[in-house]
């Protein structure tokens, strides 16, 4: 087996790691957390300008 190929496996493992799943599920879900929140916010604003 040549040595970059084993390289390649363990970046392999280390990506299809538990933890680094977790860290990407954690990183999307705050980014979709934050989207929509901004949705929420921008919706609830627009109708508070009507209310004005």
């Amino acid at each position: 087996m040549s040595s970059r190929f084993k390289h390649s496996l363990d970046l392999l493992k280390l990506f299809c790691s538990r933890d680094a799943i977790l860290f990407a599920w954690c990183w999307f879900l705050v980014g979709y957390g934050i989207s929509n929140l901004k949705k929420f916010y921008c919706k609830n604003e627009s109708k508070n300008d009507i209310l004005y």
